[in-house]
């Protein structure tokens, strides 16, 4: 059985209070779905595209997780008009083949289901574009456990974890509530307001850090594209090795 790695600052009342929180925000790729596959594949063609040289696999899992723009302009030292060229380059595969070169983690659904059931709410707070979060959570049949769907726009817009995330504890404490085309026929009518308890779920410290600027904690999880270390060193309270150990952390065990 893997062994949940706890945070030193995670100290047992903090650890027992994490089965309260009622809103349960999940990153997507690396989390929900293993989307490694189609996210390489829409950069080689990219590059391919663009006359980059070929890169390999591990030198292209810093593109899993962060804002793609950010990353291109980093990476390849992209202006801010070639990584506007690029990304519509990427985008050409990755509308067409590469949302759906991916697979969702073991067991999840599963645990969506357990959270659900037990009456949690659960968001996804993508730094991709919302759309195509959506439509990938439809494909693997995922998207009835979520509540909502939060990430950025295509413009560039909420392009950030921090800023798909305050936008998430936005709409749920009843700032700024999110227009109807993204809400479930069953979703919250009423926001949870000062009763609102989030928890972020992440494979990366973009995730946590993104988290804790709008002072909400998080549980890693080491199954995606980030490694244990990077989680706790950026504050995760626990980081967990398999899906199935979100459940016993989130909820009350007999």
């Amino acid at each position: 059985m893997e062994t949940i790695l706890w945070n030193p600052s995670a100290t047992p009342l903090v650890r027992e209070s994490l089965i309260k929180a009622n809103l349960i925000l999940f990153d997507l790729d690396g989390t929900l779905i293993d989307s490694g596959e189609g996210i390489f594949n829409s950069l080689r063609y990219m590059m391919e595209q663009m006359g980059l040289p070929a890169r390999s696999n591990d030198e292209l899992a810093c593109f899993v997780g962060p804002p793609l723009r950010d990353t291109l302009c980093h990476t390849f030292g992209f202006s801010s008009e070639k990584a506007e060229e690029a990304l519509d380059c990427y985008r050409h595969y990755y509308t067409r083949a590469g949302l759906y070169e991916g697979r969702p983690y073991e067991g999840l659904a599963e645990v969506l289901s357990t959270l659900q059931n037990e009456g949690k709410v659960l968001t996804v707070a993508t730094s991709k574009p919302w759309v195509y979060a959506h439509r990938i959570l439809a494909h693997f049949q995922l998207r009835s456990y979520f509540d909502t769907v939060f990430g950025c726009y295509r413009d560039g817009r909420l392009d950030s974890k921090e800023a798909v995330v305050n936008a998430v504890l936005n709409h749920y404490r009843g700032d700024h509530r999110l227009g109807g085309g993204r809400l479930l026929q069953s979703a919250l009518k009423h926001p949870l307001g000062h009763d609102c308890l989030p928890m972020m779920i992440g494979d990366r410290h973009y995730d946590v850090l993104g988290a804790a600027k709008n002072g909400i904690q998080s549980i890693g999880v080491a199954y995606g594209y980030g490694s244990s270390q990077e989680l706790l060193n950026s504050g995760a309270l626990a980081v967990v090795q398999h899906t199935r150990q979100l459940a016993s952390l989130l909820i009350p065990q007999p």
